[in-house]
């Protein structure tokens, strides 16, 4: 199933979802004992063929006869050939239903630090009637969440643990983010939290096991893997109707608890403030041109920015009120989540006001906020002090660089794209516009100049950058994705529909990529060849690293089509070697020596015996070597 697929899946089950509640649960329940079912099948089949296997071999071992033990001596490569692929089935079979995860990380906060927090919990849990808090976290990011972390494996006994990001914390005010507490507690009050990392959980596993029987070879790995491909879809898709299900849920009681104006004011300010964050880190990195070090003071200028409003708040409310989701995004977007709180549409587009008073971070936490704020600094520093020192230091060779080449007193074509392009990085507020259309007027097949260009211009506000884009992905297709990012970051804030666009032209690359690399993964029988695409210069080239390998008798050599990606040109080798060679079994050290050299096409190696070899000989045009060593092109 590919994405427009399961989006229409998951459209059509919200709609059952919403007409029949009880009905889509009993279908999301009997699918999760439909997992279970599978997994024990295919558990079940490689332990019945693993086991006659190995009750097959005894016997004739048991039989004493010495014919029948040279017999099972001889095999004994086959029986490893079948056995392997059985165990790895019914060992990851086992471990799917095991699964265990780490415990999250972060600061652990005690009664004692937090009393009002705790307080706070103490009375949602009595009067939700909810499950215990086991574990309060504080870490470093604008989010917050409950987690269940299983200490039984897939099916039991849960820790449960909240996490708060202490910079989300700095952002909202106390009645805000005891919105974001409820809101999260209501998924673990009525079992949502359970029952949804007991999904998730169940859905690593069959991802798991399908990837591990699509590999196995054999009747068996291609029934079970057949039988998981079509399951893990519908699977994921129905759990994703009830996840967001669940959203809704947990969004009324965080209004229950503080009512609709908080929980609003609190959902719309976690997304400002995730756009505020990442808006500020951008800008913060930009210091890594002139600092040889990260900032020490960056947990502490982050409480003071969130101090004041920003004047983009009004454009990060409109992206994030309507962005568009994910296939299998559990949150329903912000506005939909607001009229479901019972919001007007005036309501829903306004802004929340400016933080007035101590930040939920300083009322929870009071004089322990300066430790947890030295903490968590202290923790981002070290993990971001290396790949800060490095960008300084190619940031320093790029102004090294730029001067080199601007004292040169010539420049040829590709001096002065190199000269533009490191200014592009390392000037940030100069026009480069004039300079690159020269640069692709005097080169315009050079899709480098055009994508250089493309950004420049939007970095100008021109909206001839798309344009430019455009002629790149024309010039040199593997260039789509980047392209496609750069248009899509510019588009995103300006116009939705034609930013999803270039978003879905990202994903059809993207599929075509993994489609493409899987099929180049693995030479096939049904592979379609085709003559070569070869020149002479190519083939002579072909017949002399041939000849450096004595067993190598013959070669044919063929194009291999690609059919996800017919642009890509990729050729088969297929050697047959001399009788000595066979017999000593060196097929793939030759296949080894010889990959090892550098051939002027791309290609795959293998030897003419073997059941599975592609049936070279056969293709009309193939390029037949005939003894290489004294064969000519």
């Amino acid at each position: 199933m590919n994405d427009t697929d399961i989006e229409a899946m998951v459209a059509r089950l919200e709609a059952h979802s919403a007409a029949h509640p009880w009905r889509y649960r009993i279908h999301v329940a009997a699918l999760v004992l439909l997992g279970f079912v599978i997994v024990l099948a295919v558990a079940g089949g490689a332990g019945l063929l693993l086991l006659l296997v190995l009750a097959t071999v005894l016997a004739l071992l048991w039989s004493g006869s010495p014919a029948v033990w040279l017999l099972v001596a001889k095999l004994g490569k086959l029986l490893l050939l079948l056995i392997w692929p059985l165990w790895s089935v019914l060992k990851q079979s086992m471990q799917s239903l095991f699964t265990r995860f780490d415990p999250p990380q972060g600061l652990v906060v005690g009664r004692a630090q937090a009393p009002v927090l705790f307080e706070q919990l103490d009375r949602l849990r009595r009067e939700l009637k909810g499950p215990p808090v086991h574990e309060v976290q504080v870490f470093d990011e604008v989010q917050a969440a409950v987690v269940q972390h299983p200490r039984l494996g897939l099916v039991g006994w849960p820790r449960n643990y909240l996490r708060l990001g202490l910079p989300l914390l700095e952002a909202l005010s106390p009645d805000e983010a005891l919105a974001v507490v409820a809101h999260e507690y209501g998924h673990l009050r009525g079992a949502h939290g359970r029952f949804g990392a007991f999904v998730y959980r169940l859905r690593l596993s069959w991802s798991a096991l399908l990837d591990q029987t699509a590999r196995a070879e054999g009747r068996l790995g291609r029934w079970s893997s057949a039988w998981l491909r079509r399951f893990v879809p519908h699977f994921n898709a129905y759990t994703q109707v009830l996840a967001r299900a669940e959203e809704y849920a947990a969004d009324q009681t965080s209004v229950r608890w503080v009512g609709a104006a908080a929980a609003a004011n609190a959902l719309k300010r976690v997304n400002l403030a995730a756009a505020a964050w990442s808006q500020w880190h951008d800008e913060l990195f930009r210091g890594v041109r002139d600092q040889p070090s990260p900032p020490t003071d960056r947990a502490q200028r982050w409480a003071a920015l969130c101090r004041h409003s920003d004047p983009r708040a009004g454009n990060w409310w409109v992206q994030a009120a309507d962005r568009p989701a994910e296939v299998m995004d559990t949150h329903p977007t912000p506005r939909r989540r607001l009229l479901a709180m019972g919001l007007g549409a005036d309501a829903v587009e306004a802004t929340p006001p400016p933080l007035a008073g101590p930040s939920a971070a300083e009322a929870w936490f009071g004089p322990g906020v300066a430790s947890l704020r030295e903490q968590l600094q202290q923790r981002w520093h070290e993990s971001i002090a290396e790949d800060w020192t490095e960008r300084h230091s190619e940031h320093r060779q790029w102004l090294a660089r730029v001067a080199e080449l601007q004292a040169l007193p010539e420049r040829d074509h590709a001096a002065e794209l190199e000269l533009l392009n490191l200014r592009l990085r390392t000037e940030p507020e100069a026009d480069l516009r004039a300079p690159l259309q020269a640069r692709v007027d005097a080169e315009p097949d050079n899709a480098l100049a055009h994508y250089l260009l493309g950004l420049a211009q939007l970095r100008a506000d021109d909206v001839q950058g798309l344009q430019s884009l455009e002629r790149v992905i024309a010039l040199d297709p593997p260039s789509t994705k980047p392209a496609c990012e750069r248009a899509w970051e510019w588009l995103r804030s300006r116009d939705r529909d034609a930013a999803a666009h270039w978003q879905q032209r990202w994903h059809e690359r993207h599929a075509l990529e993994q489609a493409r690399d899987r099929q180049l993964e693995k030479v096939s029988p049904t592979d379609r060849l085709a003559p070569p695409a070869l020149d002479d210069a190519a083939r002579h080239e072909v017949l002399r690293l041939l000849a450096t390998q004595q067993a190598v008798r013959r070669a044919w050599v063929v194009r291999r089509l690609i059919d996800a990606d017919p642009t890509v040109v990729v050729h088969l080798v297929v050697l047959e070697l001399g009788w000595w060679a066979r017999l000593r079994r060196q097929h793939a050290d030759i296949v080894s020596a010889l990959a090892r050299q550098p051939w002027p096409m791309g290609c795959h190696l293998l030897t003419a015996h073997t059941r599975r070899r592609p049936k070279a000989e056969k293709v009309d045009g193939a390029w037949c070597a005939v003894n290489p060593r004294t064969a000519s092109a």
